[in-house]
């Protein structure tokens, strides 16, 4: 019966440590997450897009939510910009195009006019 005894209390001990290890794991585990000591998701409420989520997978919603919106505006932003460089570089072109009509009339001028 000792014996009996002897190995119970040892098996408890054996599990009552591997319990322990197992806490220290999931506690550091939720840490690491950033989920309160009950598991539960508590939002930071110090963020510009996750004040109001409720769990992780809506946090990553919320923030690839976010980065495809801004994705979507650089998008934009770029072919806005390279369409605005070709209507300039085109004005530009026309530009130097006009004055050189206005130099090649002038040389005109003076090649028709008499000398004196």
């Amino acid at each position: 019966m000792d014996t009996q005894i002897k190995t119970n209390t040892d098996a408890i001990t054996t599990n009552a440590a591997s319990n322990t290890s197992i806490q220290t794991e999931l506690d550091a585990t939720q840490t690491g997450a950033g989920l309160g000591t009950d598991g539960a998701y508590t939002a930071n409420g110090s963020t510009n897009y996750l004040t109001t989520v409720t769990s992780l997978t809506s946090a990553d919603v919320a923030l690839d939510t976010q980065i495809k919106t801004v994705s979507d505006q650089v998008t934009n932003l770029s072919a806005s910009s390279s369409s605005g460089s070709t209507n300039i570089q085109s004005e530009l072109d026309g530009h130097s195009k006009q004055e050189l009509d206005l130099q090649l009339m002038e040389l005109t001028l003076l090649t028709l006019q008499p000398i004196t």
